[in-house]
């Protein structure tokens, strides 16, 4: 879903551009959803969870020159090819506090079964400085074995509109670590101080209490209009029109949403954590969990010489592609 899913298409689509014989073993769900396969290459759906991975790969331990496994953990089973474990999970380095239990038991969970199968990958990759040094000192993985390789897909071009001034835009579904309900609510203050501005956000139908929260504050006449779940040409349409983003997540890994609205000209609005940082240097920076922070970040964006942001990140898709396509060939 969201940003993952969006880097899992454009890596297939990179991975399709090349001559190489491609074997991709995809969670089920995105059976129907997926980049087109040349005849070539070859695809295998498994539902999802441990127990599947690992019977598929204690039946092909010797079946490939080199692996990338894209969702954080390497093979179950040590295989004789070379293996890249492109880990982007931050809440498997370190939890926020307001998780429930029930969700810091099952990180916990998944982080052991890591540590456990550490081994089974020779490199990894990851998108950011923050995420390698989090993760050498948490599983004890000599920094050389981890590699800074950021990427990402460009939105698509779409008609040039002028940006709507104060309009305040968040990409992305209500999952807890995301942070809306702190946002919507400093965004209602902001609104009956000043009078001013819109936000805009992308929220699937299943996040209920979110919708219904905007709902209570539409009633209130708050102008917070929520478009869904859009494909990257509204995204993109979106962002063109839009002056701000306003960045309240807790914990990320990469944020593919940060750099998307830099590359649309949108000013960031951005929590005062590590991953932003990482990312960008941000216009406005507010304590993520201090509503009051975030309505005097939303205030100072109403003055006229707010300095734009800028991105840290590069793009190394093709990085990624020669090493993979580099040690296929020496074997």
């Amino acid at each position: 879903m969201g940003g993952g899913k969006v880097l899992l298409d454009h890596l297939m689509t990179e991975l399709e551009n090349t001559n190489e014989k491609v074997f991709y073993l995809l969670d089920d769900r995105v059976q129907n959803n997926h980049i087109p396969v040349k005849q070539t290459n070859k695809v295998q759906f498994i539902k999802p969870g441990i127990v599947q991975r690992a019977c598929f790969y204690k039946n092909n331990k010797n079946s490939f020159s080199s692996i990338l496994c894209f969702g954080n953990y390497p093979p179950l089973y040590k295989t004789s090819a070379k293996v890249f474990t492109y880990f982007h999970q931050s809440l498997f380095l370190e939890l926020p506090e307001d998780l429930s239990l029930k969700q810091k038991l099952v990180y916990g969970l998944k982080a052991l079964i890591l540590k456990i199968k550490i081994q089974n990958t020779d490199y990894w990759m990851v998108q950011s400085d923050k995420i390698k040094n989090a993760l050498a000192k948490k599983f004890k993985i000599s920094e050389n074995r981890i590699l800074e390789m950021p990427f990402y897909p460009r939105l698509p071009d779409t008609k040039q509109v002028d940006k709507i001034e104060n309009t305040y835009t968040y990409i992305g579904d209500a999952f807890v670590s995301k942070n809306h309900r702190i946002l919507i609510e400093a965004f209602s203050e902001f609104y009956q101080k000043f009078h001013k501005g819109e936000l805009i956000l992308t929220i699937s139908n299943r996040e209920k209490e979110i919708i219904d929260l905007i709902a209570d504050k539409q009633m209130k006449n708050i102008p917070i209009k929520n478009v869904g779940m859009v494909d990257r040409t509204k995204i993109s349409e979106i962002l063109q029109s839009s002056e701000y983003v306003v960045y309240p997540s807790l914990a990320e890994s990469f944020g593919l949403s940060i750099i998307e609205a830099i590359e649309k000209d949108c000013k960031i609005i951005g929590a005062d954590l590590p991953y932003m940082h990482a990312a960008c240097e941000p216009s406005l920076l507010f304590n993520p969990c201090d509503k009051k922070s975030l309505v005097d970040a939303l205030s100072l964006s109403l003055q006229k010489d707010i300095k734009k942001s800028t991105s840290k990140i590069p793009n190394k898709i093709l990085e990624i592609i020669n090493l993979l396509t580099h040690h296929a060939n020496q074997r």
